[in-house]
């Protein structure tokens, strides 16, 4: 019997894991280097590709690891990510709490743009809690 041919990625598959090189590989380059902030930056790049994904729990993954390269350092772009991936696992508490922190400390380091993004990304969470679940059509 002839052995069948493996499917094809699709184009978006074959960007898609190129990209996550890319990240992984920016990644490594600023581990390398010491460059904690950096490194930071893009464990979150790759967490929002995870959540973008919708493997939203690799994306905890990676944001629990820069979470411990922050060293208790607050920061608003882990903070918001946090909120993203709370949101696509459904934990709008956890989601909310981390929208707060978000405005908190964009609020704190008087960062106008990221204040503005807080703003508006924890007002777009209300709106979101507040609308009905969705229901069974047969109820």
């Amino acid at each position: 019997p002839q052995p069948q041919p493996q499917p094809q990625a699709s184009a978006l598959q074959r960007h898609f894991g190129a990209m996550l090189k890319r990240l992984e590989k920016e990644r490594r380059l600023h581990a390398k280097r010491g460059d904690l902030a950096a490194e930071r930056r893009s464990c979150c790049e790759l967490a929002q590709a995870w959540i973008d994904e919708g493997k939203p729990k690799k994306g905890l993954g990676v944001l629990i690891e820069a979470s411990h390269l922050a060293g208790g350092e607050q920061d608003s772009m882990l903070e918001r990510n946090f909120g993203d991936v709370n949101r696509a696992l459904g934990k709008k508490s956890e989601e909310l709490k981390h929208r707060q922190n978000h405005l908190a400390v964009a609020t704190k380091q008087l960062d106008d743009v990221e204040m503005q993004r807080a703003y508006t990304m924890l007002g777009n969470t209300y709106l979101h809690h507040l609308q009905p679940e969705e229901e069974d059509e047969d109820d």
